[in-house]
């Protein structure tokens, strides 16, 4: 299942690159779906495998730091409502916070998912400002993407901290770690 998030994941990249070569929010994303495979678990196992697990930890904050700040300037690549430009700000401290290991881990996670939470919602208020159009659809789909995303991995990561960890938890939780990471690249693409 995790070979399918990986090869949606690339391909999203690649679709992308090839439809909006010039378009620098595109790429921006290009790089994070290029980053994704790597931020998924059976990639985390093949490089502790070899020895280099902590590029698992650089690719994994690198694509959640580049998603900061293309999702909320997506997809003209200008941040309506200005406020949200602090991400862009936020993301590279964010990075290195994640990757140095700073913090506590309850509190990287957390202001991860603060982040994460107030990235999604530009688009929203972006869609509602936003006249008919091309752009609004984006938006649109922008929104339905990311939003579906984060509710699986939010329901993910609720099946695996309540109740024991059986077998069909943790399958269910596998799936929908790995939908989740299908749906971001289907989201951007439409």
């Amino acid at each position: 299942m995790q070979f399918v998030a990986i090869l949606g994941l690339l391909a999203g990249g690649l679709i992308l690159a090839e439809r909006r070569p010039e378009d620098p929010m595109s790429m921006l994303l290009v790089y994070a779906f290029a980053m994704g495979p790597a931020a998924l678990p059976v990639t985390a196992t093949a490089l502790a495998w070899l020895g280099s697990y902590d590029f698992h930890d650089l690719a994994t904050a690198a694509f959640f730091a580049l998603f900061l700040v293309a999702l909320p300037a997506s997809p003209g690549g200008r941040f309506v409502p200005r406020r949200g430009r602090w991400l862009a700000l936020w993301a590279p401290v964010l990075f290195v916070l994640i990757v140095a290991n700073a913090l506590p881990l309850p509190v990287i996670a957390s202001l991860s998912f603060v982040s994460a939470l107030i990235a999604g919602l530009m688009p929203v208020i972006r869609f509602r400002r936003t006249p008919p159009g091309i752009e609004r659809q984006q938006l649109k789909w922008v929104g339905l993407g990311f939003t579906l995303a984060f509710v699986v991995l939010l329901i993910r990561a609720v099946l695996v901290m309540v109740g024991p960890a059986g077998p069909w938890v943790l399958l269910g939780g596998m799936v929908l770690f790995n939908l989740g990471f299908l749906i971001l690249p289907a989201g951007v693409l439409v």
